[in-house]
């Protein structure tokens, strides 16, 4: 109960109190506060060392806001509410390990986000320790956006074609209907452009280039017969679909990629296919 009552008590006083920042701290590591990145297990997470204001193993408590202080008649405040705090904790030790409630939304933002990281507690003279700024993520959810859209044709079977828009750095994958339409929202580029790529399993790729603008009515047609994926129809792709002629998919050496109907047998449709799109290559525009 001593405990509780020190943190709000502790709360309270931030709400008023003049002080003047130590450190800052975008994601990543700079002075007291560090960042750590996600892996595929765990989020990201912040580390804050207090150890050069706590004093031995007295409470501290660690309070990390939405928003910076601002400036009423000379006197310096914090807007502390449960609308504003992203983190707040009580401790006797200095090192915290700290998420932000909204973190992932501050990591896929558009908008950069500035939080700041205030300390106090038992014989700790009370204070800003630094602040967490979020830099605004390209294609966040504010982000200006075109749209790229269109069909692909071309192939046979339930597995649909993957369609993905790159910049060169960052892949934006798009939503493929069974029909086969796609479409796909990007970031505006202010330099550069994107391009995208279509590919299926045993087909030749198809590739447009320099789109910086919206695209809505693209048209990507697929070839079956690319089996080693060169980039071309070619004599080793035929007669290596003709040694499976006959082959199901109770066989063990069916490979479904050259099932080009995907009806768990190599047939004649297969065969008959591959050999009228010999010596096609793959399509870049």
């Amino acid at each position: 109960m001593k405990k509780l009552i020190a943190l709000i008590a502790c709360i309270s006083v931030f709400a008023c109190m003049s002080v003047s920042a130590l450190a800052a701290a975008p994601t990543g590591s700079v002075g007291d506060i560090s960042y750590t990145e996600a892996t595929e297990s765990a989020s990201g997470y912040f580390t804050i060392d207090a150890s050069d204001v706590a004093i031995g193993n007295t409470q501290t408590t660690i309070v990390v806001i939405d928003g910076v202080k601002t400036v009423e008649d000379g006197v310096e405040k914090y807007n502390i509410s449960t609308d504003t705090i992203q983190y707040i904790n009580q401790q006797d030790t200095a090192s915290f390990t700290v998420i932000p409630k909204d973190h992932d939304t501050y990591l896929e933002s558009a908008t950069e986000k500035t939080l700041t990281v205030l300390i106090g507690g038992d014989n700790i003279t009370r204070k800003e320790l630094g602040t967490i700024t979020y830099a605004a993520a390209a294609g966040g959810e504010d982000a200006e956006t075109i749209t790229i859209s269109g069909t692909v044709s071309g192939y046979v079977g339930a597995t649909l074609p993957t369609v993905i828009v790159t910049d060169g750095t960052t892949e934006y994958p798009a939503s493929v209907s069974n029909d086969g339409t796609f479409t796909v929202k990007v970031p505006v580029l202010t330099t550069g452009t994107y391009t995208l790529y279509v590919t299926k399993n045993g087909y030749l790729s198809y590739t447009k280039s320099n789109i910086s603008e919206e695209a809505n009515a693209i048209s990507a047609t697929l070839k079956f017969g690319d089996i080693d994926a060169n980039g071309e129809v070619g004599i080793n792709d035929v007669g290596a679909t003709i040694l499976k002629y006959k082959v199901t998919s109770s066989d063990s050496g069916y490979d479904s990629i050259y099932d080009s109907d995907e009806n768990g047998e190599i047939g004649i449709n297969d065969v008959g296919t591959i050999i009228l799109n010999y010596k096609s290559t793959s399509i870049s525009e």
